[in-house]
């Protein structure tokens, strides 16, 4: 801009110094719209420079490491930190750097996703990160005995921890408050007329559990899952479009879909095929390893892993076994047994394989490199970032006849004090198989 001042005013000049004037103009808007974002104040003038006062309120929340708004399906908007927790928002862990044990919700099955102290416990030269807690990929027990209570401990000790780095991050859970109220009220509104409140369950996968307990009509399921997909499609709406759709469309919408549906199994007739997994073990092409795994939940706080590799002509090449502290979700166990499994290929240098797995969720998660911001995700995505050290991989899903040997070595595991491998064998408690 000096330099244009000492040239001659000439109308080529003076418009390229509106020109300049304008940009500068929006790039101090834009500076203090920036920061007036990050302080969270209201009452900004846009016009004043207050560039100094703001950016030192935005640097007094970013010492806080809170979150300034999360925003839910239903367009709710939630700027308070006790707020959000109340509202069912969690910590999911990754390295553990940005989570604060002592203020932020990170702990599943606890209330509020809170730690629970010790009363007596020495407040000096205390932990303050996640990360703290965690000593050469594992749950430090030592030092959380010190800190918590035997009942946090056990929910912290159900945290997967990833392989790879990655950053914290929020997440949204399935809860009770005004968060998902308009997600009830499309579950009430419907003709299956659920009522979530009167169940006190934490997980998708466990309400669907207690709803397979009941005795429902022919279509109640069909209408169940296009509800359910009709909610997941909304809240996508939402969260990329900012577009609001109305209670009653995503219930019409659902019934027409079972009617479409209705309407094309009578179609197809006798031409429907099913695409249920295979039952038994089949052989990979020539010059492939097959990796199957599994995972067994144990009573006493523990979950095992076992994984069997075999070439071609059916013969083992290794197979393995190990456990772990924990009481998972079985959806997460399987994901961990599918990481363990496909560790061990790498390091026996497996590079061409096929990962055949049970569940049918995490084999779909797999194939299509599906994202779930989730525990479960974020093992799912350790598969993904392994699957880096091989030529190729491709993933099966299979029944439980066709991955016995697996199961029984996840089962076999708890006999061992520590990770076992077998070269070209198995364990002779599983032979013949």
């Amino acid at each position: 801009m000096s330099k244009l001042m000492e040239k001659e005013p000439s109308e080529e000049n003076v418009e390229l110094m509106r020109g300049l004037d304008n940009r500068m103009r929006e790039l101090e808007l834009r500076e203090e719209a920036f920061w007036h974002q990050l302080s969270r104040q209201n009452w900004i003038k846009y016009g004043d420079q207050n560039s100094r006062f703001f950016h030192t309120k935005a640097n007094q929340r970013r010492e806080r490491n809170s979150i300034d708004h999360i925003r839910d399906e239903a367009g709710n908007v939630y700027d308070d930190e006790d707020e959000t927790t109340e509202e069912g928002v969690r910590k999911i862990i990754g390295d553990g750097e940005s989570t604060k044990i002592w203020s932020d919700p990170w702990v599943p099955d606890m209330p509020n996703s809170m730690v629970q102290p010790l009363s007596n416990q020495n407040q000096e030269n205390r932990p303050v990160s996640v990360y703290e807690l965690v000593e050469n990929g594992c749950w430090n027990e030592e030092l959380s005995k010190g800190l918590f209570t035997e009942e946090c401990i056990q929910a912290i000790k159900k945290i997967p921890l990833p392989c790879f780095p990655e950053s914290d991050r929020w997440a949204w859970l399935l809860g009770k408050g005004g968060a998902f109220s308009e997600s009830k009220r499309i579950w009430y509104v419907s003709p299956l007329r659920l009522v979530l409140d009167d169940i006190n369950i934490s997980s998708l996968l466990g309400w669907v559990d207690f709803q397979m307990t009941k005795k429902v009509e022919d279509g109640w399921w069909e209408l169940f899952w296009c509800l359910a997909w009709g909610i997941w499609v909304r809240r996508n709406k939402w969260v990329f479009e900012a577009k609001k759709t109305e209670v009653n469309e995503v219930v019409q919408r659902a019934v027409s879909l079972v009617g479409e549906f209705d309407l094309a199994n009578v179609d197809a007739g006798e031409n429907f095929v099913s695409n249920a997994a295979p039952s038994v073990w089949t052989p990979p092409c020539e010059g492939v390893y097959k990796i199957n795994s599994d995972a067994a939940i144990f009573g006493s706080g523990r979950v095992g892993f076992g994984t069997i590799m075999r070439d071609f002509s059916g013969d083992v090449m290794v197979a393995a076994c190990d456990w772990v502290e924990g009481d998972n979700e079985i959806e997460v166990a399987e994901a961990l047994g599918a990481r363990f499994a496909l560790q061990i290929a790498v390091e026996a240098g497996l590079s061409r394989v096929v990962l055949e797995v049970e569940n049918v969720k995490l084999f779909s998660h797999l194939k299509n490199n599906t994202y779930e911001n989730s525990y479960f995700g974020t093992i799912v995505q350790d598969v993904r970032t392994l699957e880096r050290s091989c030529s190729s991989v491709e993933y099966s899903n299979v029944r439980r006849e066709g991955n016995k040997v697996a199961h029984h070595l996840a089962n076999l595991s708890l006999s061992f004090d520590a990770m076992r491998v077998w070269i070209e064998e198995v364990p002779p408690e599983i032979f013949p198989f």
